[in-house]
């Protein structure tokens, strides 16, 4: 079964107990629009929104959209993993991998005359 934000989303709400019109304000999200994606009919929800759900549960993006889970469901959090940011503004990318070490360039051979 296709994962639905809607649970989670949900869960969270009822956790900071914030009623719907509450989220919908600190998402900055239009109330009808949160509406159909609690009730199920927005079953595909864009990028942006689950960035704006992210940020105003202070939670990461791969937490709302269940990427915390196991293939057995168990969440990363009993595996170690971490659903909080440490901050609200804390961006929810992976840290960038190490640069790679850059040669000097080799130096030029001097133009002949002639």
């Amino acid at each position: 079964m296709p994962w639905n934000i809607a649970e989670r989303v949900e869960q969270c709400r009822k956790e900071k107990g914030w009623t719907r019109s509450e989220l919908s304000r600190r998402a900055r999200l239009n109330p009808t629009h949160l509406w159909k994606i609690l009730d199920g009919q927005r079953p595909r929800v864009e990028a942006e929104t689950v960035r704006r759900l992210a940020r105003a549960f202070g939670v990461t993006t791969d937490y709302l959209l269940g990427m915390d889970l196991a293939d057995d469901d168990e969440p990363a959090a009993a595996r170690g993993g971490v659903r909080q940011r440490s901050s609200p503004d804390a961006p929810n990318t992976p840290a960038p991998p190490p640069q790679a070490t850059v040669k000097p360039p080799r130096p030029r051979k001097a133009a002949s005359a002639g």
